[in-house]
């Protein structure tokens, strides 16, 4: 459980870091989403390529056990505070969809990401990490009038996490204060 939510403050960390992204850029454009759906749809044939879509009902009870599994784990304040925060986010969350293609051929990875990079082109990103030879890249749209990150797409080498809603730059801002405490 500690796992799930360090993970998550870690995404929490990068969006952070994405919202400063992204007031300093001039242009921003929405995630093509049906871009992407077909994409995943088109590979999902193809040996060894998994995905998963979670819509809102499913987020709910995934919500539901994520708080009921946690309440064992929670030894104190901090853990409750990071559990709640983490609750927090996932309400923003509509529908989440996630791609693993690790196992796939080389050539199969390459195809979906230059395909996935083509249909993000237009979009904003807000973070990139570059690492051992390996990017990790998040996308998505900062709406400064609600002061909201909408519809996330993460981007690694084999991987790619779609989590399509809205985020309150407040929630992530104390996630990342939580994370750098």
């Amino acid at each position: 459980m500690k796992k799930l939510i360090t993970t998550l403050l870690l995404i929490a960390t990068f969006l952070t870091f994405g919202y400063c992204n992204a007031m300093a850029g001039d242009k921003l454009s929405g995630i093509d989403k049906l871009g992407i759906s077909a994409l995943i749809s088109q590979y999902k044939g193809y040996e060894n390529f998994e995905s998963v879509t979670i819509r809102r009902f499913g987020i709910s009870l995934l919500r539901g056990a994520t708080k009921a599994a946690a309440a064992s784990e929670v030894e104190d304040e901090e853990d409750k505070a990071a559990l709640d925060m983490v609750l927090g986010l996932m309400d923003g969350i509509t529908k989440m969809t996630v791609a693993d293609y690790s196992d796939c051929s080389d050539d199969v990875k390459k195809s979906f990401n230059t395909k996935a990079l083509n249909i993000l082109k237009d979009a904003e990103k807000l973070v990139e990490v570059k690492e051992d030879g390996e990017n990790l890249v998040i996308y998505g749209t900062y709406v400064e009038s609600d002061d909201k990150i909408r519809d996330v797409i993460i981007l690694a080498e084999d991987a790619m996490i779609c989590l399509y809603g809205e985020f309150s730059m407040e929630s992530i801002a104390q996630m990342a204060a939580q994370d750098a405490e």
